[in-house]
């Protein structure tokens, strides 16, 4: 096969042949299509001249064009550092817990504040070495919710469009070049011999670890997000694995694969919510913290501190 190009514009494609959304630009096509090239989240190349899937793909003779990673400057993240009697997911975490432990989880996470959105929260993705990948905007509002010790929850507003916002959009980067990390993977670096748990989503980590401090709490920003990229990161760690309720199935395959692809590691899926939740909260697809947030904070950390 004659050598062939990628396209670094990955914006017009929306889902890798693999089946993934492109939404994140790991898939690069290359030129002159949208359904061949190589995906970055399956680490696999997709052949023009066949329908195979090339597994081993550093055996192919190909050109791969790859940009170096962007990174957001240290004082846009500092700029963000405010406002938070107006973060609604701020505020939230503080009427959970106390004003130390809020404080010390925003400082820990660099939680950010823009007004892109009223009141939103800013998710700032810096990677083990320090370095600022990106920020993650989205919006909350308080609801009610019986279930909560609070009898109020946090949402995220879905009605917005797009859903996130990404701060190298907003200062109209147009070429920059965004590869993701975890939320919270520069806690790795700061707590080398903390067990790693990884969830879903941003909030939930945050959440997430004030109800349970001796872990280092990680979100992966979806169902798909344990991609080959990010999980390089893991090596040497206790993983504890935290689907999704209707996800246990899915994060037990990636669990498979970062046994083969990661050295010294071991690795647990819980199933601990698959056994407690009904029916309905198996349909709504709640996770962790949505069970966490049923017990009064305090009342919890004393119960786990007694039972050791």
């Amino acid at each position: 096969m004659s050598k062939l190009k990628f396209n670094l514009d990955r914006r017009g494609v929306k889902h890798c042949p693999c089946g993934k959304s492109n939404g994140d630009g790991k898939f690069s096509p290359f030129v002159g299509y949208t359904d061949k090239g190589y995906c970055f989240g399956c680490d696999k190349i997709f052949s023009p001249d066949s329908a195979k899937v090339v597994e081993n793909w550093k055996e192919r003779k190909i050109t791969l064009m790859i940009k170096a990673t962007s990174f957001i400057d240290p004082r846009v993240l500092q700029q963000s550092l405010g406002s938070y009697n107006q973060n609604v997911l701020f505020r939230f975490i503080k009427k959970l817990t106390d004003d130390n432990t809020a404080e010390a989880i925003k400082q820990q996470y660099k939680i950010g504040t823009s007004w892109f959105w009223k009141g939103a929260t800013v998710f700032w993705q810096i990677d083990i070495e320090g370095k600022i990948r990106n920020g993650k905007i989205m919006q909350y509002a308080m609801r009610h919710d019986e279930n909560c010790f609070l009898q109020i929850n946090c949402g995220r507003v879905k009605t917005n469009m797009p859903p996130v916002m990404w701060v190298s959009r907003l200062q109209g980067k147009k070429d920059f070049e965004l590869r993701q990390c975890f939320f919270g993977e520069h806690l790795l670096a700061t707590f080398p011999d903390r067990k790693v748990c990884i969830l879903e989503s941003e909030k939930s980590a945050l959440i997430a670890a004030a109800y349970n401090p001796d872990y280092i709490w990680l979100a992966c920003g979806g169902a798909t997000g344990l991609t080959n990229d990010k999980i390089k990161v893991l090596e040497n760690r206790y993983i504890i694995l935290w689907p999704d309720l209707g996800k246990f199935e899915l994060w037990s395959e990636k669990a498979h694969n970062m046994r083969k692809k990661l050295k010294n590691i071991v690795i647990i899926t819980s199933d601990m919510l698959e056994h407690i939740a009904t029916e309905d909260e198996r349909e709504q697809g709640l996770d962790l913290a949505d069970f966490l947030i049923r017990y009064e904070w305090a009342e919890y950390l004393k119960r786990e501190m007694d039972t050791g």
